[in-house]
């Protein structure tokens, strides 16, 4: 017995032993030149053996028994520490100027590279020379299958933004499409902030796929063994919440179609929500997610159910053609290096005057103007402001663009919007009426075999509380295209609905009368002058 734990002794002396902000008890090498990355407590068995082994003792079997020493001994040295929080692949935290900075984790597995990126530059810092801890090293986490980013090229024969231009011909994407990509690898690496997606759209063999795996390699790229992107959506809660635990960033390959429950759950994954899923380094017990995390989707097409509040924080971007040349891969790992010192020089660039366009934000904000996500656009205003691109404008004309299609696509909105052009003046109805003319509209628009095929179309409110609701839901892509509807109650609790007057459209005559019949109590008739 003696020598077990005389074994354990010595082993004990090179791992710092935490505790998580989950309960979980971990260990975390002491040597300060090797990666500061947490494991089981379990991760000294196999040493522990070894070590018996050598000294020609009996091991089998008693793997138990090194793990409920190594757990007796995590619980005796930790329970006056302060518990420690677990960070995937990047810790975002804030100086003392308020300006927010990041620390990426490489991930190599024998050094422990850490990029710290900042307003006054960024810097690889190589725990060999310059020891493992520094202000706002946090415990990294890294899962089995976790894999290496390029080592940054701080090499003096760079030239800055050469590599920055190639990456931009081999994307080959619109000047919009490219402004929104390259804003979208600067904002990824600040998981506090509300979330931006991306999705590549492009048919078949237009190498949507390859060209979102190099975006990957620049904060965390793919696991090899999936054959793409990413996986299928998680189907419950807690896969969700495996997913947020693990990764800094969801990866989805090729999407046909987003259930409602699929839908909800990228929305709170993007501005930041609760799940419940599995304890890190425990076989049991759960724990409560929480966090922001940006999305990375290719499609074919614009998905089935890809709906309005999900569409205006997913910017959609489209390859103008297919990749070029041989190699193209082995190519792009060569230039890697150079394509992400480019990026964190513009990212540098970007928070030197990020407070500034955070306060502009806020003045918009204050002044009734829409200007989500808010930090982001302060990281593309700041850019702007420095280097005379336009990153800002691309993301207005991305949301405005992709909010008119969504009007034009869906069958609903089209009829609303149809409706309002008749009466472009604005106008005020009962809910019950609004409906009845909508639904006129629609039976005019569309060939139906009768009327009643109106009430099993899936696409069309049967009642005016789901009008209401597919209204407010549709109100962003309505509203790009001039159509705005207000709600309140009127006489006797009769529920109306306004609508705007259409830019453009001269100022309007009086249009309301509205006539409530004692006899249905509940309704009202309006007539269009």
């Amino acid at each position: 017995m003696s020598n077990r734990y005389d074994a354990f002794n010595r082993i004990a002396p090179d791992y710092d032993f935490r505790r998580t902000t989950e309960g979980a008890y971990v260990i975390i090498p002491a040597d300060p030149a090797v990666p500061h990355v947490a494991e089981s407590v379990d991760y000294l068995i196999p040493e522990w053996q070894e070590r018996l082994a050598a000294e020609g003792s009996d091991t089998f079997g008693q793997a138990q028994v090194v793990y409920d020493m190594a757990r007796a001994y995590a619980r005796k040295v930790t329970q006056y520490q302060e518990r420690v929080p677990l960070v995937t692949r990047v810790n975002q935290y804030t100086g003392d100027d308020g300006i927010p900075r990041v620390l990426i984790d490489l991930g190599d597995r024998l050094t422990g590279f850490v990029v710290q990126v900042g307003p006054a530059g960024w810097y690889v810092h190589d725990p060999r020379t310059e020891g493992g801890l520094f202000d706002w090293t946090p415990v990294w986490h890294r899962e089995a299958n976790f894999q290496p980013l390029p080592l940054p090229d701080e090499s003096p024969d760079r030239v800055p933004g050469e590599a920055k231009a190639w990456f931009r011909e081999m994307l080959a994407l619109s000047d919009r499409d490219w402004h929104l990509v390259w804003l979208w690898l600067m904002s990824v690496y600040f998981p506090h902030w509300t979330q931006q997606g991306l999705m590549f759209v492009a048919s078949s063999q237009m190498g949507k796929s390859l060209r979102s795996a190099w975006l990957l390699s620049f904060l965390h790229p793919a696991d090899p063994t999936l054959g793409g992107i990413g996986g299928d959506f998680p189907t419950t809660e807690r896969g969700w919440g495996s997913l947020m635990h693990t990764s800094p960033i969801l990866a989805f390959d090729d999407v046909e179609s987003i259930s409602p429950s699929q839908h909800q759950a990228m929305k709170q994954v993007i501005t930041g929500a609760a799940f419940r899923t599995q304890t890190l380094y425990e076989t049991r017990g759960t724990t409560t997610t929480t966090g922001k995390r940006p999305l990375l989707i290719t499609a074919s097409g614009t998905p089935a159910g890809f709906r309005d509040d999900l569409r205006n924080r997913i910017w959609t971007v489209s390859p103008t053609r297919p990749p070029l040349g041989r190699d193209l891969d082995a190519e792009f790992k060569r230039m890697a290096p150079a394509i992400f010192a480019d990026l964190l020089d513009d990212l540098v660039i970007a928070l030197k005057g990020f407070p500034d366009g955070l306060a502009e934000m806020d003045a918009l904000i204050a002044a009734g103007q829409p200007v989500r996500p808010r930090e982001i656009r302060a990281l593309a205003r700041s850019l702007d402001q420095a280097t005379g691109a336009q990153y800002e404008t691309a993301m207005l004309e991305e949301r405005q663009d992709t909010l008119q299609a969504a009007a034009e696509e869906d069958r609903f909105a089209r009829v609303v919007y149809e409706f309002v052009k008749a009466h472009p003046a604005g106008g005020e109805l009962s809910n019950d009426d609004l409906l009845s003319e909508l639904r006129g509209t629609a039976l005019g628009m569309f060939d139906f075999e009768s009327a009643g095929a109106l009430d099993r179309a899936q696409w069309f409110p049967q009642d005016t509380g789901r009008m209401g609701s597919w209204l407010g839901r549709k109100a962003d892509s309505l509203a790009s295209v001039g159509v705005v509807f207000h709600a309140r109650r009127g006489a006797k609790g009769i529920r109306l609905r306004s609508w705007d007057p259409l830019p453009g459209v001269p100022e309007p005559q009086p249009i309301i009368t509205v006539n409530v019949h004692p006899a249905e109590g509940s309704h009202a008739q309006e007539a269009f002058s």
